[in-house]
């Protein structure tokens, strides 16, 4: 994928944060933060009837959780997954996967020590939260549900009410090598919180063996337990069901395999395209409406809805409910695990979350409001539209695919007005539903990118007015033929003078994303080892963590739709200190009372610096004179005729700037 969203790099950088602060251990009694250290009696209150919790707007859930993460002593500041699921009385459970615990400071940081545990359970009663539940104690916090010292411990799925229990599906993780990237998910178990202290119970590991991470969604219907999970492919996530009898969730299951319901997991079926790796589906009014973030196409911002009338599908193409903005923010921002809360919900009203985070550690740090869920409402159903005002589809639609890779899209104009908007479908990754492309266009054309090498597409287009959206065109197919991108230019490896080496190269056609490695020349070491980008198209990188006068050779290629290409290699000495100051430094006089300074280079990357001093006006000190330095050379201006100066350069690193050069000298023609 040309920009790395998936949970696996997602989960894993948590995990790293996290590790530097857990003290791992048994977490398997559940302790509710109160302040002090002694576990605090019932915090749900005991009941056989519904919730009575009263609905709430979008706006009234994100002041809440803002408040609640915002406020002094030891709880919940920030965590992702966000499923809430309505306990008995008036009150909310909400359950979160990797967690951060503690207070945050009055200018929205976090402290560089402030705890992760990977999943919690924050109780609502009424419109305020009330306390957070996790393992082990405020001063060694641990995660509510399984064990820590076990792979990388587990993160949520969805929950259900289960007479005096709460069921958690919980999904299993595990490193696979050094890598950051290296991690899968190993099993899936179910995990038993006792009502109404929401103490660990039991886990179970549930018999399921396929690729699918089960309980993304769950809902009882019909005397039936549903459980919905996405399967990740090279290409895309898809959606698959299984259900048991309700409260038999630790029996044998079934799953729908398109026609019927089979005991064999490998059976499942898929029934929607592009859902993201967690999802949800509820009944809502007449129809079951499953949400997600779309995830069909790359560098994709869109939380859309599929609807259905019956739990097994068919689900329609996805419609776009909401587009989130943190993605136009400059820092390598991804959103994920769009969820329902429709027990929340004013009538009328489709409620939602969805998880925003970034892909710099360090963001999280410098804002503590980054990592919490945000809350969004939209009118549910959409409204009707009178199909005899709506554009007529266009016509004529033809594709001509190109030699990068591109499809050419054309058609009949629809009119003068008319916004166009263009869906397409990946015939060979299997794709069920068309996805929109997020480009409108204004003429009947589109060029169409990011497309895989050998992969058969269909596309179809629509008009739009202020009516509405028109009825499709005609379908058109076209195979891309895409080369792998070629090596990217001018790799550069320069020492910081900090211990860090700066990187850097320039894009090559067809790249979506690429691969970095190093490895230690000098200790020997044969085989490389990844280098995490953050952002999928960044082409600089600062490598830290280095040992001190050791010799490193990087190597790095692109990837695009017609695969990797070459690698392309530079090397550079790690060191710790200020730079040599440079070299040569000479002056040539210049016409209008100037003078051209040249020097040559300083190892590594550093930036420099000119100093001056008039010799025939006795000036002692060099002074730092308005000169704008290009490359190894500056020219100075405003100089007297007939007087001689002298120039010195110095050169600046991450650790500082080097003593000064040997002065070159010059005279002013008069």
């Amino acid at each position: 994928m040309p920009f790395v969203t998936d949970e696996r790099g997602r989960r894993l950088r948590l995990v790293l944060a996290a590790l530097a602060v857990l003290v791992l251990g048994s977490g398997a009694v559940a302790y509710v933060v109160t302040g002090t250290d002694a576990p605090p009696e019932a915090r749900v209150a005991p009941s056989a009837g519904p919730s009575g919790q009263a609905a709430m707007s979008a706006a009234e859930l994100n002041d809440m959780w803002t408040r609640y993460g915002d406020a002094p002593g030891f709880h919940w500041t920030g965590g992702d997954r966000t499923v809430s699921v309505d306990l008995p009385g008036d009150q909310v459970g909400w359950l979160f996967s990797d967690t951060f615990l503690g207070s945050v400071g009055a200018d929205n940081t976090r402290p560089a020590n402030q705890a992760m545990v990977h999943n919690s359970l924050v109780v609502q009663t009424r419109k305020e939260l009330t306390s957070t539940l996790h393992g082990g104690s405020p001063t060694i916090p641990l995660s509510l549900m399984c064990d820590d010292k076990v792979g990388l411990g587990c993160w949520v799925g969805d929950a259900v009410v289960d007479g005096d229990l709460l069921r958690v599906v919980v999904n299993h993780y595990a490193k696979t090598g050094p890598g950051v990237l290296d991690v899968q998910r190993t099993s899936t178990s179910l995990v038993s919180l006792a009502l109404p202290h929401l103490t660990v119970a039991d886990t179970k590991p549930l018999p399921l063996t396929r690729g699918i991470a089960w309980g993304q969604s769950i809902v009882d219907d019909g005397g039936f337990t549903y459980v919905y999970g996405s399967e990740r492919t090279d290409d895309f996530q898809f959606a698959h069901l299984a259900r048991v009898p309700v409260g038999k969730l630790t029996g044998a299951w079934e799953f729908w395999d398109g026609t019927s319901w089979s005991p064999e997991e490998a059976r499942s079926a898929r029934l929607a395209s592009g859902v993201g790796t967690s999802f949800s589906v509820d009944r809502i009014g007449g129809q079951w409406v499953l949400i997600s973030m779309e995830s069909h196409l790359p560098l994709n911002s869109s939380v859309v809805a599929y609807t259905a009338a019956a739990l097994t599908g068919p689900f329609t193409d996805p419609v776009e409910l909401f587009r989130v903005p943190e993605t136009n923010d400059q820092r390598p921002v991804i959103v994920y695990d769009a969820t329902l809360h429709p027990h929340l919900a004013h009538k009328g009203r489709l409620l939602f979350s969805y998880n925003v985070n970034s892909l710099e550690q360090a963001d999280l740090y410098t804002d503590a409001r980054l990592y919490r869920p945000r809350f969004v409402e939209v009118p549910w159903p959409p409204a009707a539209r009178d199909q005899a005002t709506l554009p007529a589809p266009p016509t004529t639609l033809a594709a001509r695919p190109d030699e990068d890779g591109r499809v050419q899209l054309s058609w009949a104009a629809a009119g003068q007005g008319a916004q166009y908007r263009v869906y397409q479908k990946d015939l060979t990754a299997g794709q069920l539903q068309w996805v929109r492309l997020p480009r409108e266009v204004s003429e009947p054309s589109m060029l169409v990118d990011l497309l895989k090498n050998g992969h058969r597409y269909e596309y179809r287009v629509t008009a739009a007015t202020g009516a509405g959206e028109g009825r499709h065109s005609d379908p058109v197919q076209a195979t891309a033929t895409v080369a792998p991108p070629e090596a990217p230019g001018d790799f550069v490896a320069n020492a910081e003078g900090s211990g860090e080496i700066w990187l850097e190269w320039t894009a090559p056609r067809r790249a979506w994303r690429y691969i970095l490695e190093k490895r230690d020349v000098t200790a020997g070491e044969g085989q490389f080892t990844r280098l995490d980008l953050p952002r999928a198209a960044q082409t600089k990188r600062i490598v830290g963590g280095l040992t001190h006068g050791h010799e490193y050779e990087f190597r790095v290629r692109a990837v695009g739709g017609g695969g990797a290409g070459p690698w392309t290699r530079a090397r550079a000495i790690a060191f710790k200190g200020l730079p040599v100051p440079p070299g040569n430094v000479a002056a040539t006089p210049g016409p209008g009372g100037t003078a051209t300074i040249t020097w040559t280079a300083t190892p590594g990357k550093v930036t420099y610096k000119v100093y001056q001093r008039d010799v025939t006006a006795g000036q002692a000190d060099f002074v730092e004179p308005r000169v704008t330095v290009t490359g190894t050379s500056a020219v100075a201006t405003g100089l007297v005729p007939g007087h001689d100066y002298e120039f010195v350069v110095t050169a600046t690193n991450r650790a500082g700037e080097s003593g000064r050069s040997l002065p070159g000298r010059v005279t002013i023609p008069g």
